[in-house]
């Protein structure tokens, strides 16, 4: 008898072990989840909607901290709804997303799941590479991604499409950078950024940080 009271106490044991390392790895794979994000598209605002509420609205149906919830500025095309660019974490997108129609103050709004953009560097705006590893000597950074002019934004400009990279090597450009069909997006992917990019103003290579950032930027003046 007591030989088997051990024995079961052992396998008892070792069950439990087993149950707490299986807890411990869903547990992590969670976090590895919670810590990604995705870009989503919400549309439907109303004049009275802000960046503001939308951001405690995401962060409220989505079940993540509010500061995990980046919005851009919301974009109002004259006689039309709004549109702002919303980044989170991947579950509060999937939540969101998957709730269909939901409010924002007294706008009735739907929320839609963007493609994954590609790595770009943020300094010459070419894919495939990062700014920390740019050494073409292009600095596009300033550039407005619709027309490719500096002093604005691509949430508000009004200028005909220009892809300051296709521009620069001579090819169709009469759209804006970062479009599906934009040749630079569609070969394959430089690692140092001296395939051909054109002229442009010399700087240092941006830090990881700034890139990210600057990725971010791009995404909310893009994304409507």
């Amino acid at each position: 008898m007591p030989v088997v009271l051990t024995v079961s106490a052992l396998r008892s044991r070792t069950e439990s072990q087993e149950v707490a390392h299986l807890q411990a790895e869903l547990t992590a794979m969670r976090a590895e989840l919670e810590a990604l994000c995705a870009e989503i598209r919400i549309s439907g605002l109303g004049d009275a909607a802000t960046s503001q509420a939308v951001a405690a609205q995401v962060a409220k149906l989505g079940g993540c901290p509010p500061e995990g919830v980046k919005v851009g500025v919301i974009n109002r095309p004259p006689g039309r709804q709004g549109t702002v660019w919303v980044k989170c974490p991947v579950l509060a997108a999937k939540k969101i997303v998957d709730a269909g129609r939901f409010t924002v103050g007294w706008s009735t709004v739907r929320a839609t799941l963007l493609e994954a953009r590609p790595q770009r560097c943020y300094r010459c705006l070419v894919p495939g590479h990062l700014g920390v590893q740019c050494d073409c000597g292009v600095d596009r950074s300033a550039l407005c991604f619709r027309c490719g002019q500096p002093g604005h934004k691509a949430a508000s400009c009004e200028e005909e499409p220009s892809c300051a990279i296709c521009a620069s090597e001579g090819v169709e450009a009469g759209h804006r950078l970062g479009h599906k069909k934009c040749p630079a997006m569609n070969r394959p992917p430089t690692k140092g950024g001296k395939k051909k990019t054109g002229g442009g103003n010399q700087g240092p290579p941006a830090s990881s940080s700034t890139a990210a950032a600057a990725a971010d930027v791009e995404a909310m003046d893009t994304a409507h």
